[in-house]
């Protein structure tokens, strides 16, 4: 999901510069069929695996049916400068709350790693 992301927000931000003859309303369909395809390819084998625990999935499934809907709904009736923005904008939070986590993972190990080193 990560890679999908970050590669979507560096599609976004080329995007700017180089003029793709790709629509972003066409870019977000792709993304959206890819997920499901990938979401469902992945929830198959972790079945067949019995690596799957259903009860989240059984809890997630409408609100985010509903949520996919619905953003469906209301990106194909906003204009594609205004969509683009909002696509962008959420991508960048994506991106800062991963390179916050990893920051705060880094921490905690350097972190236990210096204490380690001080009771020795």
């Amino acid at each position: 999901m990560k890679t999908i992301m970050m590669r979507m927000m560096i599609f976004s931000y080329l995007s700017e510069f180089v003029k793709f003859r790709f629509d972003i309303h066409a870019a977000i369909t792709l993304s959206l069929t890819t997920m499901f395809f990938l979401t469902l390819s992945a929830t198959i084998i972790h079945n067949r695996f019995k690596t799957l625990d259903i009860t989240p999935v059984k809890s997630l499934f409408i609100p985010a049916l509903t949520g996919a809907v619905v953003g469906a709904i209301i990106s194909s009736h906003l204009p594609a400068p205004i969509l683009k923005k909002l696509f962008d904008i959420f991508l960048f939070s994506i991106a800062c709350n991963h390179i916050v986590h990893e920051i705060a993972i880094h921490h905690k190990l350097t972190g236990s790693a210096k204490k380690l080193q001080e009771g020795d």
